[in-house]
C-alpha cells in the first residue's frame, strides 16, 4: 500500500514539474504584455474609430470583440439597415461568457476570466500534445514561439483564438488517450467557436486512422463534430430566419470564395508594385482588405512550415491541421487578419521548434528576440487604435 501511494505521489509530483514550464511561461508572457500595454497608455489608450463600436468597456471589446459582445447581449438579432451582421461570428465564446456573467455578475469580469482560462488552457494543452509528439524540448520551444508571436495578445483579448486552440489541442489529446467520445465533444465545441472548426473533424478522423489502422464503432463519436455546426445553424435559423446566415454575411467584409493562392499572391504583387494601401503605426498596420505585410508574411511562413512538416517526421493529423487552418481563411478571398488566423494552425510552432538539438537553442533564441520586437510594435499599434488583425 505504501509503495503504491508513493508511486502515485511521485507521479503527481512529476506531472506538476512537467507543467511548471508552461505555467511560468504563461505568467511571464501575460505580465510582460500588460507592462508593455501600460507603457503605451494602458486600457484607456485603446480606442476604435471605425467599424462596429462596443457598447461598453471600449478598452476590451474592440473590433471583432464588439461583435461577440453584441451576440452575448442580444444574440443574432439583425441590425436594421446594416450590411455587416453578427451572423458572421460563431457563438461559443459569447455563450460561455454569458454563462459566467450570470455567476460573477460582471460582463467585463466574465470576459477577462473566460479569455484568461482559455488562453492558459491553450498553452497547457498545446504543450502536452507537443510533448507527446516530439518531447520536452520541442514542446517548450513551441510554447515560447507561440507566446512571442506578434499577434499572441489576441489569446487574451475577447477573440476566439485561445478558445479554439484549447479545444483543438484538447481534442487531439483526448484522441491520443483513445477517448474518442471526448474528442468528438471537444471537436463539436470547436465547430461552434469559429467557422473553420468543422474541419477539425477531418483532423480527428486522420488521427483516429493513425492510431487504429482500421475503423471501429467508436469512430461514430466523431459525428459530434458535425453536431456543433448543427447547433449553430439551428440557432441562426431561429434568430435570423436562415440556417446558413453565417455563409452570406462575409461579403460585407470583402470576403468571397476564392482559390487560396489568389488573394495572397494578389496582395504580395500589390505591395511589390507599390500599389498597396498606406500603412500606419510601428508595425505597418492597415484596415485594407489587402491586409498588412505581416499578414502576407504569416501566410507564406505557415505554408512553408507545412512543407517542412512533410520533410520532417510529423503525424498527418498535425500536418492537416496546419494546412486547413492556414488555407481556410485565405479561401475567403482576402489576406486581412491572416497574422491572427494562423494561430489556429498551432502545430506549426512545433514544426518551427523541431530543429537539430545542436542548434535549437541558439537559432530559436534569436528568432524569439525578433518576434518579441515585432510584438512590441504590434501592441503599440493596437493600443493606439490601429486595426492589427
Amino acid at each position: 500500500m505504501m509503495t503504491r501511494a508513493s508511486e502515485v505521489s511521485r507521479g503527481i509530483a512529476s506531472r506538476a514539474r512537467s507543467y511548471a514550464f508552461p505555467a511560468i511561461a504563461f505568467v511571464v508572457w501575460r505580465v510582460a504584455q500588460l507592462v508593455i500595454l501600460l507603457s503605451f497608455g494602458g486600457q484607456s489608450a485603446l480606442k476604435q474609430t471605425t467599424g462596429f463600436l462596443p457598447s461598453s468597456h471600449p478598452g476590451f471589446f474592440l473590433w471583432d470583440g464588439a461583435w461577440y459582445q453584441r451576440i452575448m447581449d442580444v444574440g443574432y438579432r439583425p441590425i436594421a439597415g446594416g450590411s455587416q451582421q453578427p451572423a458572421s461570428f460563431f457563438p461559443l465564446l459569447p455563450w460561455t461568457t454569458r454563462a459566467v456573467r450570470v455567476v460573477i455578475r460582471s460582463e467585463l469580469g466574465a470576459a477577462i476570466l473566460v479569455t484568461t482560462v482559455a488562453s492558459f488552457a491553450a498553452v497547457a494543452l498545446m504543450y502536452e500534445v507537443m510533448r507527446r509528439w516530439k518531447g520536452e524540448s520541442v514542446a517548450r520551444w513551441a510554447i515560447v514561439l507561440l507566446l512571442a508571436f506578434p499577434t499572441s495578445f489576441f489569446l487574451w483579448e475577447f477573440y476566439t483564438e485561445a478558445l479554439f486552440i484549447a479545444l483543438t489541442a484538447g481534442a487531439l489529446l483526448a484522441m491520443m488517450r483513445r477517448r474518442v467520445w471526448l474528442a468528438g465533444i471537444l471537436g463539436g465545441l470547436a465547430a461552434m467557436a469559429r467557422p473553420p472548426g468543422i474541419l477539425v473533424m477531418l483532423v480527428l478522423a486522420v488521427m483516429y486512422l493513425e492510431q487504429r489502422r482500421g475503423i471501429h464503432r467508436d469512430v461514430l463519436w466523431l459525428v459530434l463534430c458535425a453536431c456543433g455546426i448543427g447547433v449553430v445553424m439551428l440557432v441562426m435559423r431561429q434568430q435570423t430566419g436562415s440556417a446558413l446566415a453565417f455563409t452570406r454575411g462575409s461579403e460585407a467584409w470583402g470576403r468571397h470564395l476564392a482559390v487560396p493562392w489568389t488573394p495572397v499572391t494578389a496582395t504580395l504583387r500589390a505591395y511589390l508594385r507599390g500599389a498597396g494601401p498606406a500603412l500606419q503605426g510601428w508595425s505597418g498596420s492597415t484596415l485594407s482588405v489587402l491586409g498588412a505585410p505581416r499578414d502576407v508574411a504569416a501566410t507564406y511562413l505557415f505554408l512553408f512550415l507545412f512543407l517542412v512538416s512533410l520533410w520532417r517526421p510529423w503525424p498527418w493529423s498535425a500536418r492537416l491541421l496546419i494546412l486547413t487552418m492556414t488555407l481556410a481563411p485565405i479561401a475567403t478571398g482576402i489576406v486581412q487578419s491572416m497574422s491572427r488566423y494562423v494561430l489556429a494552425a498551432w502545430p506549426a510552432f512545433g514544426v518551427a521548434a523541431d530543429l537539430p538539438a545542436t542548434v535549437r537553442e541558439r537559432v530559436l533564441g534569436g528568432v524569439t528576440l525578433i518576434l518579441i520586437a515585432l510584438s512590441v510594435a504590434v501592441l503599440h499599434d493596437w493600443s493606439h487604435g490601429f486595426f492589427v488583425a
